[in-house]
Order: structure tokens, then sequence, then C-alpha cells
């Protein structure tokens, strides 16, 4: 995919499955501002709905903007010196496949219920 117009629509209408209403909602952009990303009108975003439509959208912000690195976001751990890339083991790395395959709505539900079984 070598257009950032490419990237988008599969990220959104494949990976993430939100109408472009949501995405703008996520970056705090007009309907018409996601359409046209997709029509190609744009070239590139600001860093600000680049970062916002990238974890809305659960892919990697470099390879949504340059269509560089991995597609997927790559677990990451703030410390004093910055992040690092920790792996994940086989049960983690399942957990977040099937969790970024549900619908937004479907992710909100089952946040929910795994909050609710961490308290009892």
């Amino acid at each position: 995919m070598g257009l950032l117009s490419e990237r988008i629509i599969w990220a959104r209408c494949t990976h993430a499955k939100i109408s472009q209403a949501a995405l703008a909602r996520a970056c705090g952009v007009s309907r018409n501002a996601v359409s046209m990303w997709e029509r190609g009108e744009t070239k590139s975003l600001d860093a600000s709905y680049l970062f916002n439509a990238a974890k809305s959208l659960g892919v990697n912000p470099e390879w949504l903007a340059t269509g560089n690195g991995s597609k997927t976001q790559t677990v990451l751990e703030q410390s004093q010196s910055g992040y690092s890339v920790h792996s994940l083991d086989e049960r983690r790395r399942k957990l977040l496949e099937v969790f970024d395959s549900l619908t937004p709505k479907a992710q909100l539900s089952l946040l929910g219920f795994l909050e609710n079984v961490k308290r009892k």
C-alpha cells in the first residue's frame, strides 16, 4: 500500500471496521476531512491527527504515515529513557489479535466485562 489514502482505507474498513464518522470523532476532525484523506486529497497528516488516527485504527503510526514498519501496533513501555519494545507471549498476542478484530463497540463491552471480572 503505497499511498496514505490506501493505508487509511485498509485500516478503517478492514482492520478497525469503523465508520468515517467514528474516525473523525476520534481525531477531532469532520467526516469530510476523513473522506478527503481517503480520496487522496491529503498527502500527509498533521502529527496530532496521525497519532489519534493510528490509535483509533489500531495500527502503527509509522506504517500509517509512511507505509514502513509493521502494520499493527507494537507494545511499548514508557521509561525515563523513552520507550522500549516488549515481545508478547503467544497467549497475549492472540488476545490482542482477537480484541483488534472486534468492532469498537464490542471492544468496549469486552473491556467492561473484564473490569467486572477483575473486581471479583
